[in-house]
């Protein structure tokens, strides 16, 4: 790392003018790829003025050009400038010193791809840092940048200023370069102070750079601007009595008569017409650092400028405010805001066809290629703006006549189009056809539709009509062909299926009913189970039913099996005992009749087991198997997978020519899963509603 140390007087740098001041700081330091160049030091009490921060600035750039000469490399180098201030890095400063530090507008573009970066090292003070790439041009040009500033600041000591008021000095220097300076583009230094200076040559930038400079070099407050006036165009604000003034020395050289000049120079905000500033001069900032005088100036101090309500709408800034393009036939939508005061308004643009809009053909439309077309709006002041719309013209298209097209005179090839079912393959262009028509692809006529090409679509003949079968109960009245239908089912002839009731030893059924037409059941009938006899317990006697008489208890040998259901848990209970059932009914079961007949003294027996977790009662064949297990003093079993509480036989199974007891299981409960029944009915609904199918649990026999 290289360090080249400098120390210059602050005033041997730039003339006594009084500024505002910007940087309060002990140095400042300047880097260029490592190479640091410390040149200035003031005491802590004294102010860095925007000109004395500028002129050490540039002399740090034109010892760095010497330093490095023909070494850069082609992209430039990076620079970094740091310095200590009483506030963070500002860009609009930033950009007012490096203006004037890199030769009024030799050089251009500089600052806009700066990186500020701010850090707070102790109470009112900060360190700001400032990145930005020096150009490869900036070095081969030194010797331009050398001649702009000594031959601005020769000229400004040459001029009879000394004594002069400032609107003198305004006066004098604006004369000096309309006489100076004449306005040609010649694509090179015409764009630069050094241009207007060694040439006598400039366009609107080099006049505008130039007037800055010099104004700047005699102590006149000076600022660049750039936007539109007829085009993008530059001019200056310079400061008299306390406001900044509108001044475009360009098109004062330009008028004709001289007497004409007057029109911009030294006007207001409010009657410097034809000019507007681009959006980054038209900020709230921006007019604060540089508050405007209302009207021209008239040898007084002027009144501040404030758009009061009358908003001062610049289209410059609006481009990308545009919510909706306009077309040629439909209007547009922009969000504007006051060049002033900031307030935004929404206003619609009128289609591209009317006469709110400048045009220029910029390119015509071909047979093949697109055209162009630029519009400018004249916007909400009848001005024009920057804000340009740009309407492609579609190509129009070869329009031929025997193949030749009257607009280009190409000669065009066949465009064929294919052939149909009625013509041949023909020449979009000339007509020409060449093979034959392809002919239809029939299909045979239906109930509905004649004969049809499918090709084409075209029809021949007539439909073939319905083939009618009358309606009955279960159909409405449809065509056998097609099987179209019309109307609705006929209603059923219902008849009622008188309900029979169960007895003691023969099943019932319910009510039902069926169709004497057609034979549907409209109401199926139910199978009502055998009631079984019913006894006195414990007594001889008769069944209180049917009144069949029956030996003594201790003599029989065939048992009820009273069926209980629990409406709580879904469960069944099947139980031998009229107490035990009477209990339950007690305690909310509901007693669903006899379930089952069983013998007391043959048969195999029926094991009831009880899940004291559950509550889930099972009557199985299988023998359980006791277990080392007991919970609260009772002993396990394990049967089908699980464990129970043993509770002994319940009953002995028939034989298997007897009644058949189905054994199903609900899949989606705790408790209350097992339920046989003797129904086949009964047990295909339930499958039918997802219940599991377990096959044949027992057997019974009806008494």
């Amino acid at each position: 790392m290289c360090m080249l140390l400098v120390i210059v007087p602050a005033e041997s740098l730039v003339p006594a003018v009084a500024a505002e001041p910007v940087v309060d700081t002990g140095y400042i330091t300047h880097e260029f790829d490592n190479v640091y160049f410390h040149y200035f030091t003031v005491s802590p009490q004294a102010k860095l003025t925007r000109q004395t921060a500028a002129a050490y600035l540039r002399f740090c750039l034109l010892e760095a050009y010497d330093h490095f000469g023909q070494t850069t490399p082609n992209n430039g180098y990076k620079a970094v400038l740091t310095y200590y201030d009483k506030a963070p890095a500002n860009k609009d400063i930033l950009k007012a010193i490096l203006g004037d530090a890199i030769g009024y507008g030799i050089f251009r573009g500089l600052v806009e791809n700066a990186v500020l970066e701010t850090e707070k090292e102790s109470a009112g003070r900060y360190r700001n840092t400032v990145s930005y790439n020096i150009p490869y041009s900036l070095i081969r040009d030194r010797a331009k940048v050398s001649y702009a500033l000594d031959e601005m600041q020769r000229i400004v000591r040459s001029l009879p200023l000394a004594g002069k008021s400032d609107y003198e000095k305004i006066r004098i220097i604006s004369q000096y370069i309309c006489d100076n300076v004449t306005y040609v583009n010649d694509g090179g230094d015409c764009y630069t102070a050094y241009g207007a200076l060694k040439n006598g040559q400039a366009v609107c930038d080099g006049y505008a750079h130039l007037t800055y400079a010099m104004m700047m070099e005699a102590g006149i407050d000076c600022a660049y601007i750039v936007g539109y006036g007829g085009g993008l165009h530059a001019w200056n604000i310079v400061q008299l009595e306390g406001l900044y003034y509108n001044l475009d020395v360009t098109w004062m050289d330009l008028e004709v008569p001289d007497s004409m000049w007057m029109a911009f120079f030294l006007r207001g905000a409010t009657d410097f017409s034809r000019h507007h500033r681009d959006s980054e001069y038209s900020t709230e900032q921006f007019h604060t650092r540089y508050p405007m005088a209302a009207t021209k100036y008239d040898g007084k101090p002027g009144t501040p400028y404030s758009c009061n309500g009358v908003h001062n709408y610049e289209l410059a800034n609006a481009e990308g405010n545009v919510e909706v393009y306009p077309t040629l036939t439909s209007p547009g939508k922009v969000l504007l805001t006051c060049a002033w005061c900031g307030a935004a308004e929404s206003f619609t643009m009128p289609a591209l066809n009317t006469e709110d809009y400048d045009y220029q053909l910029q390119k015509a439309a071909t047979c093949t290629t697109d055209g162009q077309q630029t519009y400018w709006w004249l916007g909400v002041d009848g001005a024009k703006r920057t804000l340009e719309i740009t309407q492609v013209i579609p190509a129009t298209g070869h329009s031929y006549v025997n193949g030749i097209c009257t607009a280009c005179g190409v000669a065009g090839a066949h465009k064929w189009k294919g052939a149909t079912c009625t013509e041949p393959a023909t020449c979009t262009l000339c007509g020409a056809t060449k093979g034959s028509a392809l002919g239809h692809k029939w299909k045979d006529a239906t109930c509905t539709a004649p004969d049809t090409c499918t090709v084409c679509g075209v029809t021949e003949g007539s439909a073939l009509g319905h083939k009618w079968k009358e309606a009955t109960c279960t159909a409405p009245k449809t065509c056998t062909v097609c099987g179209a239908t019309q109307g609705k089912a006929l209603p059923h002839k219902e008849v009622i299926d008188a309900a029979v009731p169960a007895t003691c030893l023969k099943t019932g059924r319910t009510e039902g009913r069926h169709c004497t037409v057609c034979g549907t059941v409209t109401v199926a009938r139910k199978t009502v189970p055998i009631s079984g006899h019913t006894y006195d317990d414990g007594v001889d006697g008769t069944c209180n039913v049917c009144r069949i008489h029956r030996e003594k208890t201790e003599k029989r040998t065939v048992m009820h099996m009273f069926r209980m259901y629990d409406p709580n848990s879904g469960e069944h209970f099947y139980t031998g005992s009229a107490v035990e059932r009477d209990y339950l009914v007690s305690v909310g079961w509901n007693y669903e009749g006899v379930g089952f007949t069983f013998s007391r003294t043959t048969g195999m027996p029926v094991y009831r087991l009880y899940d004291i977790f559950t509550g889930e009662h099972l009557y199985t064949m299988e023998k359980p198997v006791k277990t080392a297990l007991s919970i609260n003093g009772m002993a396990m079993y394990e049967c089908e997978g699980r464990m129970w509480t043993y509770e002994g036989i319940a009953f002995n199974s028939a034989y298997d020519t007897e009644v058949p007891q189905y054994r199903l299981r609900n899949p989606n409960a705790t408790r209350g899963a097992y339920h046989f029944t003797a129904s086949t009915q009964e047990r295909d609904n339930l499958i039918a509603a997802g219940w599991i199918y377990e096959g044949i649990g027992f057997y019974t026999a009806w008494n």
